[in-house]
């Protein structure tokens, strides 16, 4: 039994390399893991300037990349009327994310009407 080991050594010791140099390479490759860490909503300063014209509404996202990964990530916004719970507005843009990074992120929904509005959003990695 002992001999069989011993001449077994190298085929197990790059058996045991060939899993590790695998487990390396799949954590290198996982990708952001982004996470929403503030955002704020507010109507655009132009809509005050010109009456009668339904103002715009920019939201602006902090995104944090709490993982090793890098790559892009999908942010997709939604208004949402308090009153009814319809979505008025939708929104989606690529986010490019680097190891441990933090962006900033503004998206503007054009042409809104007057209302009261809820954010909500979904990040996706992969982006679809």
């Amino acid at each position: 039994m002992g001999q069989l080991i011993r001449r077994n050594i190298p085929t197990i010791l790059a058996s045991l390399i060939g899993v590790g140099l695998l487990i390396l390479a799949f954590a290198s490759c996982n990708g952001p893991n982004p996470h929403v860490v503030e955002f704020s909503q507010q109507p655009t300063p132009q809509a005050a300037q010109h009456p009668g014209e339904n103002p715009s509404y920019k939201v602006t996202f902090t995104i944090e990349n709490q993982g090793r990964g890098d790559g892009q990530t999908k942010l997709v916004v939604k208004l949402v009327d308090k009153q009814s719970g319809h979505t008025v507005a939708e929104q989606q843009q690529l986010v490019e994310l680097g190891d441990r990074e933090t962006e900033e992120v503004d998206v503007t929904f054009p042409d809104v009407p007057q209302g009261e509005y809820t954010v909500s959003y979904e990040l996706h990695y992969p982006p679809d």
